[in-house]
């Protein structure tokens, strides 16, 4: 019997030390339209996988001179299902003045009343002037 258990814990040993566990990420951040202008409404979209189950995602945006900052929250329950979930976020931005943005994304999980910084992805995207190409 005692081998058996210790057999059974170095699995799960060597299953978390060798990254079985799945960890929260951000997989992307996508700028709608994808060549955007001075006269466009810019959408921002960032998606990845969550380790469990979830029930909520929140997403505040702000920008400053041309930083944009993305915050998105994932709620998860006290009892959820250790499943990968894709998740994605959406913001709607408006329009911007021409020039080079960075985007700044940080993922945060609100589990049981308490905040925690899971991970945060930058990306880059230029504005163009509002004249129609020919």
């Amino acid at each position: 019997m005692k081998n058996a258990l210790f057999a059974v814990a170095s699995i799960a040993i060597l299953y978390i030390v060798g990254g079985g566990i799945a960890l929260a990420q951000i997989d992307s951040i996508e700028v709608s339209p994808a060549k955007p202008r001075v006269i466009d409404a810019i959408t921002l979209t960032a998606s990845g996988e969550w380790p469990t189950s979830y029930s909520d995602v929140n997403t505040i945006a702000s920008v400053s001179n041309f930083t944009i900052s993305l915050d998105v929250t994932i709620t998860t329950p006290q009892v959820s299902l250790q499943i990968i979930s894709p998740w994605s976020a959406t913001a709607s931005i408006g329009t911007l003045p021409r020039g080079t943005y960075t985007v700044n994304v940080r993922l945060f999980n609100m589990f049981n009343g308490s905040l925690s910084q899971m991970g945060q992805k930058s990306s880059t995207f230029e504005i163009g002037n509002g004249k129609p190409k020919r």
